[in-house]
């Protein structure tokens, strides 16, 4: 994608919280509405304008209902806020990171999928700045007054005192897009622990139904962008489906787990790189930034350009990126080397 799509809507974003175009933001929003009741989200998320208000809303959208909240304890979810927004949209709103889960992992996975042209179907997510106040208050309002009964003030507790700043105060944490109507995909392991698993992913390498294919598709394009996320969740994690035009479409999600700083890099026993089928698209999209060795700089570059992500990226993060497109396209590579362009790729 070139590097103008790739900002212009974080520009719109950005004009918008300074109050610049508002009447353009008025009628982006009127047509992604209209939009929402006849198409899915993923045509919103393909639409670059209904993508900048989603963002937007994330950004400064009135929060006036809490949902559930999560602690430290529960897996999935941990810490995580579930938010309503006045239009009736909802958000999880992650404020502290433990067991190798942080916030900012949402916020850059969701620009890294968004620099590739959101082949992975990776919701947006901002960096926010919510007050402990603000948060007590709207469970205050939507209960009456303090319930002691009420799990969510207890968890509020904790996470005050465990990650609040600006003299626990305030959260900083990532805002993250909702999906509706989730469902549980057919899918196979990331990565080829034991034998038994190589030789479980052996048998979809080579299948030939159509039905193979398509899931095969989605799910090697899901592995490659966990690959270039570095992290491994047991099978089946992390791995959701929509449905858009009748039909069920991968999409990433939980990806706070990233691990974008980690020089460790070993394709050996990955799951694409044993079954060797991935997308056409996906794999012309590796190659070009490979070819440029940028993919990386942009996204550093473009995380600490815009407040609403608000994240200052050593070399080390754009460096490891690199590589690790870098390895995926010797694998892929060597996949066609090996069994042609036809057997590899799919269209």
């Amino acid at each position: 994608m070139e590097y103008r799509k790739i900002i212009e809507p974080f520009e719109m974003v950005n004009e918008w919280i300074e109050g610049k175009n508002l009447g353009k933001l008025k009628k982006i929003k009127e047509k992604c509405k209209m939009k929402s009741k006849i198409l899915t989200q993923l045509d919103i998320l393909k639409d670059n304008e209904c993508k900048a208000e989603w963002f937007h809303y994330l950004y400064t959208g009135k929060i006036i209902g809490i949902d559930e909240m999560f602690g430290f304890f529960e897996k999935n979810k941990l810490c995580g806020i579930i938010v309503e927004f006045e239009d009736g949209r909802k958000a999880i709103y992650k404020s502290c990171g433990a067991y190798n889960e942080f916030p900012e992992g949402e916020v850059l996975s969701s620009l890294l999928d968004h620099t590739m042209g959101s082949q992975n179907f990776v919701a947006p997510s901002v960096t926010r700045e919510i007050s402990v106040d603000e948060i007590r208050k709207i469970l205050e309002d939507t209960q009456g007054s303090v319930n002691i009964f009420d799990y969510r003030f207890t968890i509020l507790d904790q996470l005050k005192n465990t990650c609040a700043f600006k003299n626990k105060t305030m959260f900083i944490g990532s805002m993250i897009g909702w999906w509706d109507g989730l469902k549980k995909n057919p899918t196979f392991h990331k990565y080829a622990k034991t034998d038994e698993i190589k030789e479980k992913i052996l048998e979809l390498k080579y299948g030939t139904s159509e039905y193979i294919d398509r899931v095969t598709e989605g799910v090697t394009k899901n592995h490659a962008f966990y690959y270039l996320l570095q992290f491994f969740s047991s099978v089946g994690h992390n791995e959701f489906s929509v449905y858009h035009n009748q039909k069920l479409i991968n999409i990433a999600i939980d990806l706070d787990r990233a691990n974008f700083f980690d020089n460790e890099r070993n394709v050996n026993g990955l799951s694409v790189c044993i079954i060797c089928k991935i997308s056409k698209r996906y794999f012309e999209t590796l190659q070009n930034f490979n070819q440029r060795n940028n993919l990386g700089q942009i996204i550093q570059s473009v995380s600490y350009q815009y407040p609403f992500f608000n994240l200052k990226l050593p070399n080390i993060f754009a460096n490891n990126i690199n590589e690790r497109v870098f390895d995926l396209c010797q694998c892929f590579e060597q996949c066609i080397s090996e069994y042609g362009k036809q057997n590899v790729l799919l269209y």
